[in-house]
């Protein structure tokens, strides 16, 4: 079963971020093109090892990384 957690539009471009997690114990991630064709994802086979990731719902953020990158996911609600 896969469980979309978040997805997001980029800024400048026409591209989304999608991330979800496969039976509740692996967290992936893809990055989606304007004509819904998925341009990158990880891990990319089941070889690579799934990053392990953070979610704080006190802070509205989701933290992971993997070999080359760290991402922050969260939410920043703008007054007035």
């Amino acid at each position: 079963m896969k469980i979309q957690l978040c997805r997001f539009d980029l800024v400048g471009n026409k591209k989304k971020v999608v991330v979800f997690n496969i039976n509740d114990r692996t967290l992936n991630y893809a990055l989606v093109k304007a004509n819904d064709k998925v341009e990158f994802s990880y891990p990319t086979n089941s070889a690579d090892k799934n990053p392990d990731f953070t979610l704080s719902a006190s802070r509205n953020e989701l933290y992971f990384k993997n070999a080359s990158a760290e991402y922050k996911i969260y939410q920043k609600v703008n007054a007035g």
